[in-house]
């Protein structure tokens, strides 16, 4: 494919070579759509590349602004969840990174956000960043203990603020 460029017409060649792998996010965990997530699950990224691990950083401060180029928020980024940790656990190639929001708190679709500046180890940057179009779904109604599949029942009751009664 030819692009013209510029006012000069020059014209670049912009042939892709077949099989080269983009630099993305190939996948999620808790993946996009997932429901029922426990209050301390980890969540991971996995690339398409090795990543530069200095370059994945994410919220820990007590104000929970989205700072950091791994974010998970329930209000659209306004807020984001506090991680354990502001770099996460690597696997032995550097494709996976894994952090641990301090808590998924709420009924709520929680979305994950990578930011453009998470950087591969061949210097190419996150084009376009990325971000979950439906989320994870916390838990409804329920509580689940960290690796367990048995919910507790939650029985949740209003308050009359005139009376003072559930």
């Amino acid at each position: 494919m030819l692009l013209q460029c510029g006012s000069w017409g020059k014209f670049w060649d912009a042939t892709l070579t077949s099989g080269a792998t983009v630099f993305a996010v190939q996948s999620t965990s808790p993946a996009d759509g997932a429901k029922n997530i426990v209050a301390n699950q980890s969540i991971s990224v996995t690339f398409t590349k090795a990543v530069v691990a200095t370059t994945l950083t994410s919220t820990t401060g007590s104000d929970g602004s989205c700072v950091g180029s791994v974010q998970v928020s329930r209000d659209n980024f306004a807020t984001c969840l506090l991680m354990t940790s502001t770099s996460p656990q690597m696997n032995s190639d550097n494709t996976v990174a894994t952090f641990t929001p301090t808590n998924f708190y709420g009924t709520a679709y929680f979305k994950m956000k990578i930011t453009s500046t998470v950087m591969s180890v061949a210097g190419e940057f996150l084009s376009g960043g990325f971000q979950q179009s439906i989320g994870m779904l916390s838990a409804k109604g329920y509580i689940y203990a960290a690796n367990d599949v048995t919910p507790f029942p939650v029985t949740m009751h209003s308050v009359n603020t005139a009376t003072g009664t559930i």
